[in-house]
């Protein structure tokens, strides 16, 4: 018997895990023959350090995962890395093959996948970097170790290995899959089994309708593959279990609804099932036409994510993406008046933009929208992007460790990378805070000339000279919201500005409140 020790550290339940064993059982040898653990731990909980009652040490969930990898002593640990929790994920892996030498520890995942050479050179205790899509190359994998066929590994195709010399081995690209219905659905015995680990992540759940995207975005992996869909009756079975059980679904999808037609097939099915559950899905505003928001208002899309990125036309066209501005505005309106909650991207530190760049798309969305949740993120130059690529060209200075923020290029210098950076955290802080950041629309318009950015740094300005921006910069909002709210009034009093309650208001319905979003950035539609 083979035993397979699966490791996940994330903010959401592994998919991957499920789609790489699920795929794996088709085998009957597999499915005979290896034993699947899979272990999932939130971010905070490995992180974290608790303490034991019985003899008051530390232990954090790593340890108890170590200790519980050196009982099981598996022949294989498999790990996802993505962004956020490569380095720690990387790290355990050193640990893990200290206590059990003779593992046979695999890597796979974005980060890793897309840099494989670096990571068996600094990460010695990796024996595998699985690139792309991983199902395939898994199932083979395990089939070379069932018959104890480990030296073969190396050239294996979708791997890059150490060669017995200890040289580095790149096996021949292995292509995507191209019929994902291969794949066995991702919950099926855990909803069969009402498994309660299913819920372990606040009974939110992760899905994709499809991998790959028709666009090719310079800051964005999923273009790296050809589009593909799974079969319509199969996402909406799985789509129509789980909103039934209650679960709140991320549709993982680079563009949900690119295919006009399918997603009204899919989203008719869940409106008529009038269910607990919902769904949390990004999209692309041009594509949301009135029909479409008042489907996804039937069909209870909990949360549209909406990828803007830049409105400057020249970043626009060097990152090969496009904006229709009446369009989008358009379609937000839907959003509005069907009182949808979204959420509008936006990067700073983009090639061909500047900081008055990143000022105008900010003014424009809030000034458009006052409404509007923004998610400011710094440019991630990630590898297997063209900008992580091409970074000579446009004199990108980027970290060499996730998450690869960016330092700056020929046209956003660091200086102002730092400036937005720093308004991005006032606006965070405020929308956190107040939750109602569309209640100070009235202060920008009165008294900044309806620039919502010049107010954002006349606030960090105050709140610096104040002494209090490090400390608010460095606590959580949990322990700071009451300190935010006074300095804020405060400020509008030092200003000499009304009170926010006593502002004319625009009339607009209260929005639902912010939710605990993490979605990946540098892989948003």
């Amino acid at each position: 018997m083979l035993d397979v020790y699966l490791l996940h550290v994330g903010f959401e339940i592994s998919l991957a895990y499920r789609c790489l064993e699920g795929y794996a059982r088709r085998d009957p040898r597999i499915d005979a023959e290896v034993r699947f653990f899979r272990r999932e731990l939130r971010m905070e909980q490995f992180m974290a350090t608790g303490l034991r009652v019985n003899d008051f040490a530390p232990f954090s969930e790593s340890e108890r995962a170590l200790a519980e990898l050196r009982e099981r002593r598996p022949a294989v640990l498999g790990v996802s890395c993505y962004i956020w929790n490569s380095t720690a994920m990387l790290t355990f892996c050193q640990r893990a093959k200290a206590l059990v030498p003779d593992l046979l520890v695999v890597a796979g995942g974005p980060d890793v996948g897309n840099r494989p050479e670096d990571v068996l050179q600094r990460w010695p205790a990796v024996d595998v970097v699985v690139q792309g899509e991983a199902e395939e190359t898994f199932a083979e994998l395990l089939r070379l170790m069932l018959d104890g066929r480990r030296d073969a590994l190396a050239g294996l195709a979708g791997t890059t290995t150490r060669g017995e010399d200890g040289a580095l081995v790149r096996g021949p690209w292995r292509p995507p899959l191209e019929n994902l219905d291969l794949i066995p659905s991702p919950y099926d015995d855990e909803l069969d089994r009402e498994d309660p680990a299913l819920s372990r992540y606040d009974r939110s759940v992760v899905y994709e309708t499809l991998r790959g995207c028709v666009f090719d975005c310079a800051f964005c992996l999923y273009g790296q593959t050809r589009h593909r869909k799974f079969d319509d009756q199969r996402v909406i079975r799985d789509l129509s279990r789980l909103v039934s059980a209650g679960y709140d679904v991320q549709v993982v999808d680079p563009i949900f609804g690119l295919n006009k037609k399918r997603t009204k097939v899919i989203l008719e099915a869940l409106a008529a099932l009038e269910a607990p559950g919902g769904l949390r899905i990004e999209s692309y505003a041009e594509l949301l036409d009135r029909e479409t928001a008042e489907l996804y208002k039937r069909a209870n899309v909990k949360q549209i994510g909406l990828g803007l990125q830049t409105i400057e036309e020249e970043s626009l066209q060097e990152m090969d993406r496009r904006f229709k501005l009446e369009r989008f505005q358009e379609n937000l309106a839907h959003l509005d008046d069907l009182e949808l909650e979204y959420y509008v991207d936006v990067i700073y530190g983009l090639p061909k933009s500047d900081y008055q760049g990143f000022r105008r798309t900010i003014d424009f969305v809030l000034g458009s929208f006052p409404h509007a949740d923004i998610e400011i993120y710094r440019l991630l130059a990630l590898p297997g992007t063209r900008y992580h690529a091409e970074a000579d060209k446009y004199g990108l200075a980027f970290s060499p460790e996730p998450p690869y923020e960016t330092y700056g290029c020929e046209t956003f210098s660091y200086e102002d990378i730092m400036r937005a950076h720093r308004v991005a955290h006032v606006y965070k802080m405020l929308r956190g805070g107040l939750r109602q950041v569309w209640r100070l629309s009235a202060v920008w318009k009165r008294h900044y000339d309806g620039s919502a950015v010049a107010f954002l740094e006349d606030f960090a300005d105050w709140l610096e000279q104040s002494r209090v921006l490090d400390f608010l910069s460095t606590h959580a909002l949990t322990e700071t919201s009451f300190l935010l709210n006074s300095k804020l009034a405060e400020f509008l009093e030092a200003r000499g500005y009304a009170r926010v309650e006593d502002e004319p208001s625009s009339g607009a319905p209260t929005p639902p409140e912010p939710a605990d979003r993490r979605s990946q950035p540098g892989v948003i539609a």
